[in-house]
């Protein structure tokens, strides 16, 4: 049991880090957001975020839309679908945070997504 609870911390450690290297580069603006994206195990959570304000631009998640809730698997089409929620803001390119998580699997195809709706990445 106790190098199960060593290997969990230490992941957790490696996420941080991975966490605060990204932010580092990365800065929202109104015309250019940041999109954060964050895993739970029921849900994702997608928000475009001005940090010179400290305002959330637009959000969107799976559980708002019972289409995405049937299709959990297809997060391309989450993707597509808050790429054109910023579009009718009138945003035309953003930067990517993944949050510490890899680039690969659900995020690579969401922000697949949002690039094939006319955002630039």
């Amino acid at each position: 049991m106790g190098d199960v609870l060593i290997k969990s911390k230490a992941k957790q450690k490696i996420k941080i880090r991975r966490k605060k290297h990204i932010r580092k580069k990365i800065f929202g603006s109104q015309k250019c957001p940041r999109i954060s994206i964050f895993k739970s195990l029921k849900n994702i959570y997608i928000q475009a975020i001005n940090d010179y304000q400290g305002h959330t631009i637009v959000s969107y998640s799976l559980k708002h839309d019972s289409l995405f809730l049937e299709h959990k698997k297809n997060v391309f089409l989450l993707g597509q679908h808050f790429g054109r929620l910023l579009g009718k803001q009138g945003i035309s390119s953003a930067c990517l945070d993944r949050n510490g998580y890899q680039y690969a699997q659900k995020i690579m195809r969401i922000s697949d997504g949002i690039k094939k709706s006319g955002i630039l990445m």
